[in-house]
């Protein structure tokens, strides 16, 4: 089942610490070369480092725990 539903736009770009969560998400993304993904993450048992594109919009789906 679904717990969350989000949307993020960034203006700039740069490191950002993500996180840890128990909870997976699968995550679309268009970044300003219009280049679009699709990528799974979690669950995280620590904070990671990521890098966020400039001009970059995502929308993401968090699933609860348990959910398959």
């Amino acid at each position: 089942m679904v717990s969350q539903v989000w949307h993020s736009r960034s203006a700039n770009g740069g490191p950002f610490i993500s996180v840890a969560s128990g909870q997976w998400e699968l995550v679309f993304a268009r970044h300003e070369s219009g280049r679009r993904y699709v990528s799974l993450r979690g669950p995280e048992s620590k904070p990671t480092l990521a890098e966020c594109p400039k001009e970059g919009e995502w929308l993401g789906v968090r699933f609860q725990i348990g959910a398959y």
